[in-house]
């Protein structure tokens, strides 16, 4: 029978260079394009393309590693299928995700308040006419998502999943490159658990389709928020705080919603059938 070809997998060292580079060459260019293409009237469109460009181009390393290994970008990225069932359970526990993580924001402000300068990024996110809106929720909402779901939790996580045998740890380490990456150390912790549990989704689901649906709610209602008009919470809000009713109203949701999740999402299996990238000139890694 035809030998079928495993899934190389490259080496921890090769994963971490090209996460690093591609972050580096993403943002680099991101601030050039910014810096050129900026003038009076322009200065959020610039930001737009910048940020769009630079967050592409941090994949381009990995999409050329994965073309040079001649690999399936499907699997590559974890870009499987998933059940309908799967994405309709995870929009409660997104719902009560959002609730929970603006509380301790505010909680985290509280005690290491962010200077005026980061509360500006904003700004960034207002939408003033149809032309933002297209390119706020364009690139905040579903290719900025799609981008850092593919990079983390697509390559980055299942690399270590296999070269570290330990899916936990897997999930904390591409969770704080994650968080690291986005360089808000005001923001770092709430980065950082979104990140671990994205990570979880993606390892029980075997794709980062149900994870990036997660993902755009997240920042879906980060951009609502960032354009709601002041007061326009008030109603809910206790204090500065979240009510403590609509925050025990958002836990139970995303406990009812997990357990629906976990009930029609059974863990996928990893695939098997892979090779490590060093081991790749063993004729015995071929399946038949």
């Amino acid at each position: 029978m035809e030998k079928v070809m495993p899934e190389i997998i490259p080496k921890t060292k090769t994963a971490i260079f090209l996460l690093i580079f591609g972050v580096i060459f993403g943002m680099t260019t991101s601030i050039l394009i910014v810096s050129v293409v900026t003038t009076r009237d322009s200065t959020n469109d610039a930001t737009y393309l910048g940020l769009l460009v630079g967050e592409g181009l941090m994949l381009l390393p990995v999409a050329l590693f994965c073309k040079k290994l001649g690999s399936s970008y499907r699997t590559f990225f974890r870009m499987k299928a998933v059940s309908a069932k799967s994405l309709i359970a995870i929009l409660p526990v997104g719902l009560g995700m959002v609730v929970v993580m603006d509380e301790m924001d505010r909680l985290v402000q509280m005690f290491f308040p962010a200077p005026e300068i980061f509360k500006q990024i904003d700004r960034i996110m207002t939408i003033d006419s149809i032309q933002s809106a297209l390119a706020i929720i364009g690139f905040v909402v579903i290719l900025g998502p799609l981008f850092e779901e593919m990079l983390f939790r697509g390559f980055f996580q299942r690399i270590l999943e296999y070269r570290l045998n330990d899916v936990t740890k897997a999930a904390l380490y591409s969770a704080l490159t994650f968080a690291l990456v986005h360089s808000n150390p005001w923001g770092i912790v709430q980065i950082y658990i979104i990140g671990v549990f994205l990570g979880y989704i993606a390892w029980r689901t075997g794709s980062i389709w149900v994870s990036l649906f997660l993902h755009a709610i997240n920042n879906g209602f980060s951009v609502l928020f960032s354009n709601l008009p002041d007061g326009a919470l008030s109603g809910y809000e206790f204090h500065g705080h979240m009510h403590p009713a609509l925050i025990i109203a958002a836990v139970a949701v995303f406990y009812l919603g997990m357990k629906w999740f976990v009930a029609v999402t059974p863990v996928v299996e990893r695939d098997e059938n892979i090779v490590f990238i060093e081991n790749i000139h063993d004729s015995s890694t071929f399946t038949s």
